[in-house]
């Protein structure tokens, strides 16, 4: 057989390649997880103990952002009503004069600009009240314009797109733009496509108002509402006694679940992770919510309290299972800068177990040094044989030998007892360390 130069090289490329793939392929089946907090727990290290926390778990787990991977309702405030969206109107109007009255092109855009940017936010915050919502739609048509006047066609169809998200056809031609504005909005909307929105718990639905991207949506719960294609959208439930709930997220045509429940109780936290909701229970009720949190997001939930010794415990909540386990404790040290003291449950996944290959080390030497001198010996008696026949030449071959052979089983011997001994020395597994780093 012969084998070129490229035909070696493709053979390393390939073996590369599975090597690559099944390394990714080992990455890929490391499970989601998600970090959930008590108060006090989030407070601690001014958040490094989050920062810690997904270090540790990465052996065992990827600790997905939290605000993400929740993929639920939250509190929102900014469509509870208030004075921002009349000072946002104030600031449209103001805007809108400086162009038709002074034609002030620059000027008038960042105004408007500025006063658009919180309500393709959250459009929730007009309630869905038809008046307020076409004076933003004016105010933001006339962004579009003035980008267009001013030869800036990607801000243009940037703020076109939000546009198209939020407003309906007939209240962007209400605006009155000229036809490049119209067209412009008209080529950059979808068709979308139509998703399921239900309200869990079902009790919680009665009087509740849907509001899609600011638009109000008819009917009760659930509802059947048509979302953009290919971009986020933002769902906002008004309920009866005045809370607003908010959802943002690309749908991908299945049905979206709000459980405002799990919403009341859970917020987002620091470094990307999640924190009970002030006045929530850490002890029995903050296990129920990381339970509920498994169960609706489908991913295992880490849940770090704090206690009153000053430790904070992260246990792991998995779906479908009833039975928390703890895996490890942090303390924070009594300065800002001072280290996390980490304690691993020593039965548990995260010990960490120091490599110690050097019994085997020994053990092999030892193997070779003895084939080494079985040889040699082997070797010093066919040199004897000859000497006895006569061969008076070979009496130094014969020496030669027969010392190293006695070295090799002196050096085997050796290893041996060295391989034995460093059995006996091996470290025990890492369960307690010191984690240093600046907030």
């Amino acid at each position: 057989m012969v084998t070129t130069r490229h035909g070696t090289r493709a053979c390393w490329s390939g073996a590369c390649a599975v090597v690559v793939l099944l390394a990714t392929s080992a990455a890929a089946q490391v499970p989601e997880a998600v970090l959930l907090m008590d108060g006090e727990a989030a407070r601690s290290a001014s958040g490094r103990v989050a920062e810690v926390v997904r270090a540790q778990m990465m052996r065992i787990h990827r600790v997905v952002p939290g605000p993400d991977a929740m993929d639920l309702a939250r509190r929102e405030p900014a469509c509870e009503g208030g004075s921002g969206l009349k000072s946002l109107i104030e600031r449209l109007r103001a805007g809108s004069d400086l162009f038709f009255e002074r034609t002030d092109l620059d000027g008038a855009a960042r105004i408007l600009g500025e006063a658009v940017a919180p309500f393709f936010e959250h459009p929730c915050m007009a309630r869905g009240d038809e008046a307020s919502l076409r004076e933003v739609c004016a105010g933001a048509a006339l962004l579009v314009r003035l980008h267009l006047l001013r030869g800036r066609s990607r801000e243009a169809e940037d703020i076109a797109r939000r546009v198209a998200r939020v407003f309906s056809a007939e209240m962007v031609e209400g605006t009155h733009e000229p036809p490049e504005v119209l067209a412009l909005v008209a080529a950059v909307r979808g068709e979308g496509r139509e998703v399921e929105v239900a309200v869990t718990p079902a009790g919680r639905a009665a009087g509740a108002r849907l509001l899609v991207n600011g638009l109000p949506v008819g009917g009760d719960a659930p509802w059947r509402v048509r979302l953009t294609p290919g971009g986020r959208d933002e769902l906002a439930v008004l309920t009866a006694p005045g809370t607003a709930y908010a959802w943002e997220g690309v749908a991908a045509g299945r049905g979206i679940r709000l459980d405002l429940d799990l919403a009341d109780r859970v917020v987002p936290g620091p470094k990307d992770s999640l924190r009970l909701a002030e006045g929530v229970d850490p002890g029995a009720d903050g296990t129920a919510t990381a339970r509920r949190l498994a169960e609706v997001t489908g991913r295992t939930v880490l849940f770090a309290r704090a206690g009153p010794d000053g430790w904070v415990r992260v246990e792991d909540v998995a779906p479908g299972r009833d039975a928390t386990r703890e895996l490890l404790r942090l303390k924070p040290g009594p300065e800002p800068r001072s280290g996390i003291e980490v304690v691993v449950e020593p039965g548990g996944p995260l010990l960490s177990r120091p490599a110690w290959p050097w019994p085997y080390v020994a053990a092999g030497a030892a193997a070779g040094l003895l084939g080494a001198g079985v040889s040699l010996n082997l070797a010093a008696n066919r040199d004897a044989d000859a000497v006895n026949r006569g061969a008076a030449n070979r009496v130094g071959d014969y020496r030669t030998h027969r010392n190293w052979a006695i070295a090799c089983y002196a050096l085997a011997g050796a290893s041996g007892a060295a391989a034995v001994l460093l059995a006996f020395l091996k470290p025990e597994p890492r369960d307690r360390f010191v984690v240093f780093g600046t907030p």
